[in-house]
């Protein structure tokens, strides 16, 4: 975080990957070292809209940004239960978005048919 003193180092950071060809996957609280451009959260854009800033507080999230740059991951995640619980929703989330077959229908529904 460059010339920031550790007191005002964000707890947490949400960061985009926008470099091309990156074959690599990060889990969450991995330490990874890059070049980004950041910003504090974003107050809302509209009277009554959507208040990022305040549901970033929240989270702990000090600073949202971007980087073109290529990533280097220092350490991989330390495995903890909130990154079990994200692996496990990365793995599941997606079958539960698939379009459902045919026999899924009947089944579903094969209690209804008297």
């Amino acid at each position: 975080m460059g010339k920031i003193s550790s007191g005002r180092t964000p707890h947490r950071i949400r960061l985009s990957l926008l470099a091309k060809g990156s074959d690599q996957n990060f889990d969450p609280g991995s330490i990874i070292q890059t070049t980004a451009f950041m910003m504090p959260p974003q107050s809302p854009v509209e009277p009554d809209g959507f208040d990022f800033r305040r549901h970033a507080w929240f989270l702990k999230l000090g600073a949202v940004g971007y980087t073109r740059k290529r990533v280097r991951l220092l350490q991989p995640a330390a495995e903890t239960l909130d990154l079990k619980l994200f692996q496990y929703q990365d793995e599941v989330f997606p079958a539960l978005a698939k379009q459902p077959t045919q026999k899924d229908i009947r089944v579903c529904s094969s209690h209804y048919d008297q």
